[in-house]
């Protein structure tokens, strides 16, 4: 799909645009949301790119998050992790993501859920929206995800934190 290319590769505003359109097609995923089998197909097409949806959020999360907390693109950000939660919970999109990118996304997440004052940034709250999808997103993870996937995942994760690696 050209819009998970643009994501990774395009401006903000590009980045904007393909998010939206990401957005819209997951929003297909609820059968009453589909005016046409076109419309099916576009989901359908967007199951099939899981792998390279999920590793685009894992790129363009770094990116964000390579700021200091007080830089971070506030109004782009707080979109961006709505549309990673709303593919989460997805159901379709994650039972298809392979191992090694449930792992990359879910140590994302989870060190992105550890930056210190996210909540506190912004006028209007934003840093506590993100954080609150980030957590979503990662409570989505676990219910959707290959189980077997999860749960290796985070022993994994535990196991290292444990032996400070």
């Amino acid at each position: 799909m050209e819009h998970i290319k643009q994501l990774k590769v395009g401006d903000l505003l590009k980045r904007v645009d393909s998010l939206v359109e990401i957005n819209d097609t997951i929003s297909l995923s609820n059968p009453q949301n589909r005016e046409s089998d076109g419309e099916n197909g576009k989901f359908k097409a967007l199951v099939y790119c899981s792998n390279e949806l999920v590793g685009v959020f894992i790129i363009v999360m770094n990116d964000i998050f390579r700021h200091a907390v007080q830089d971070i693109p506030l109004r782009f950000t707080k979109y961006f992790i709505t549309i990673v939660n709303k593919t989460c919970s997805s159901k379709e999109i994650m039972k298809e993501v392979n191992e090694k990118f449930v792992h990359e996304l879910v140590a994302q997440l989870l060190n992105r859920l550890l930056i210190e004052n996210l909540d506190k940034i912004g006028n209007n709250g934003e840093g506590g929206l993100i954080l609150k999808n980030l957590n979503a997103s990662m409570l989505r993870m676990l219910e959707n995800c290959n189980h077997t996937y999860i749960f290796g995942i985070l022993f994994k994760l535990l196991k290292n934190s444990k032996n400070g690696d």
